[in-house]
């Protein structure tokens, strides 16, 4: 028959396994909360990023498409459109902003940048 210094001790570790259990559980529930928090910050700016890319895609296609259309119809109102559609300079400031924790993206939009010049009115008046 076991000491009532044994029962006792034996109580206790009976009464503290189970809580000893039931805290690494909870730490690890949150572990996996702040790492599930951390994951949908990142796809929340990845989808910031890919917005702000498609409505450069937008505003480069419009302002391609202006252009164009200024060449073949020589209709001053096809330039008008595409200096309208000019927001091209704010937009990529605000993706190289949105990027700036990645180098290689920040160089790859500056790369886009440089190889979309804003030609004016004036430049298409003078060229054709």
């Amino acid at each position: 028959m076991p000491t009532p210094a044994a029962r006792r001790r034996r109580l206790i570790v009976q009464a503290l396994l189970p809580l000893m259990v039931l805290g690494a559980w909870i730490a690890v529930l949150l572990w996996q909360v702040t790492q599930l928090v951390d994951t949908a910050r990142w796809v929340d700016h990845t989808d910031q990023v890919l917005r702000e890319l498609q409505q450069l895609d937008t505003i480069v296609s419009r302002q391609l498409a202006a252009a164009r259309g200024y060449v073949i119809v020589r209709d001053a109102a096809m330039l008008d459109a595409y200096e309208r559609s000019s927001d091209f300079t704010s937009r990529i400031a605000h993706a190289a902003a949105l990027t700036a924790d990645n180098p290689a993206q920040v160089a790859r939009i500056r790369a886009l940048a440089a190889s979309m010049t804003t030609p004016t009115r004036a430049t298409y008046s003078r060229r054709f």
